[in-house]
């Protein structure tokens, strides 16, 4: 049981749809992660007292200049401050420049996930070829659940807290490069 789901016009729906019937837990495993629409959606999530548990590339959040999108976004889930709202950062085991958790799924309810090419961005969702699959096979389902649980074990939780630095150091970088010499 599943669909091929392609570019924005099927993707971005079908990922709404996940959060706004996921009424136990929602986990999302993203390379990146800044779009408003799905922000709003995880929002609401925690409001109706869904667990939400994020998994990200640790590289791209910690790296200067990368996902200042994302930052914000990751920021405005924290100013929520619920207790359901869990954040994860991941970095692959394999060392290297090129090194990074580039993965992208979410599940609803460890009954549906929806898995594929598509960042959780405008830019990807917006401009780029992608597809997803979108299903409720249990056996894929469940794989998904296992690899994510992994991952989470495997990763360092990422508080509020954390956030500040990086983006102060956003902050500071901007200043700096809007700076005339």
């Amino acid at each position: 049981d599943f669909q091929l789901l392609l570019r924005e016009r099927e993707i971005l729906p079908a990922l709404l749809d996940l959060i706004k019937r996921s009424v136990v837990s929602l986990h999302i495993l993203a390379f990146t992660f800044d779009h408003p629409e799905i922000q709003a959606a995880i929002v609401g999530a925690l409001q109706r007292g869904v667990l939400v548990k994020i998994i990200l590339d640790q590289n791209q959040m910690e790296r200067k200049g990368s996902c200042v999108h994302q930052k914000a976004v990751i920021r405005n889930l924290f100013e929520w401050n619920s207790p359901l709202l869990h954040i994860f950062l991941y970095q692959p085991l394999h060392r290297g420049r090129n090194a990074v958790q580039h993965t992208k799924a979410a599940v609803g309810d460890q009954a549906a996930a929806i898995t594929g090419s598509a960042n959780f961005t405008r830019n990807s969702l917006d401009t780029c070829a992608e597809f997803d699959i979108c299903t409720r096979c249990a056996k894929i389902v469940k794989s998904l659940c296992c690899m994510l649980s992994d991952l989470e074990k495997k990763g360092k939780p990422f508080h509020q807290r954390d956030l500040v630095p990086l983006m102060r150091a956003e902050e500071l970088g901007c200043a700096h490069d809007n700076e005339v010499h």
